[in-house]
């Protein structure tokens, strides 16, 4: 279920006795704690997360810096941050094509930041076909690209988690 806010005290009491004193909250604050205890907040199982992000014609550029953000968000506020023996993180664009900026063997958060924020919203327009979205083969080359050990993915050590994101509204 997820906690209202008014039992995050003693939700947080409660995860602290079973993460230890240290745990925080910091890790998506505000966030749906179900959904951030399953995926974010235990800082003992680290994880190799792969953002997928939508940038055909239809998103446009509002939404697409919405998302920006977020993946921004989540990365900054991993629970044992980012690094060789800690979360791993990547990051994947497409419309018509995949655009692969950040792969899980990059443990610089600075210089993943600083990526993220220089990405600017440039949807590959094919005439005739506007606001194409080849998801498949987004997630296709995710598979046979990212998800080597040779670009850092942990070989089923650790979970994996693929974040596929859409419109923000």
């Amino acid at each position: 279920p997820i906690i209202p806010y008014k039992s995050r005290d003693s939700y947080l009491t409660e995860r602290r006795k079973q993460f230890g004193a240290d745990w925080s909250d910091s890790c998506l604050f505000d966030s749906s704690y179900l959904l951030a205890d399953q995926f974010f907040f235990q800082p003992k199982k680290y994880k190799d997360i792969v953002m997928v992000i939508d940038e055909s014609t239809s998103i446009k550029t509002v939404n697409f810096e919405k998302v920006k953000n977020l993946v921004s968000t989540i990365m900054n506020n991993l629970c044992g941050t980012i690094g060789e023996n800690k979360n791993r993180f990547a990051m994947v664009r497409y419309s018509t094509e995949v655009k692969t900026d950040i792969l899980l063997n990059n443990f610089n958060k600075t210089e993943n930041q600083r990526i993220i924020d220089e990405i600017v919203y440039q949807p590959v327009e094919i005439p005739g076909q506007k606001g194409t979205t080849w998801t498949a083969h987004a997630l296709q080359e995710v598979y046979d690209s990212v998800l080597t050990v040779e670009n850092g993915w942990r070989s089923g050590k650790y979970p994996i988690f693929i974040i596929y994101f859409l419109e923000l509204i």
